[in-house]
């Protein structure tokens, strides 16, 4: 595999099974190609805050979260789109309140 540089991995029904768990054999491969320094990289339509165990688990500083809106390499952050950055950081913070049930909407009933 000489001639690769970088390997792509969806999360859900690629490396993880349905039981949200890891094989090891896919461990294992993930270790070989990086110590062949391949970059390996996660890609998910999955917001950050339910990829980073499995990034941390794996290893993985480089991925792809929010269907293709944020990226990180080498743990450098990456937007597609600079000018969409306002909506972004508004989005995350939103997400990570959601993650930590500290963001309730209160709907009221229009009658």
């Amino acid at each position: 595999m000489g001639h690769y540089k970088i390997l792509f991995l969806d999360i859900d029904g690629t490396i993880l099974r349905p039981d949200d768990t890891i094989e090891d054999s896919t461990k294992t491969a993930i270790n070989e190609m990086k110590r062949q320094n391949i970059e390996v990289v996660l890609a998910t339509g999955r917001p950050l805050h339910e990829i980073s165990d499995l990034a941390e688990e794996l290893q993985i500083t480089s991925f792809i979260g929010y269907n293709g809106a944020l990226a990180f390499m080498k743990a450098k952050r990456f937007l597609p789109n600079q000018c969409n950055l306002k909506m972004y950081n508004t989005y995350w913070m939103l997400q990570q309140l959601i993650a930590m049930k500290l963001f309730v909407i209160r709907m009221k009933k229009i009658t």
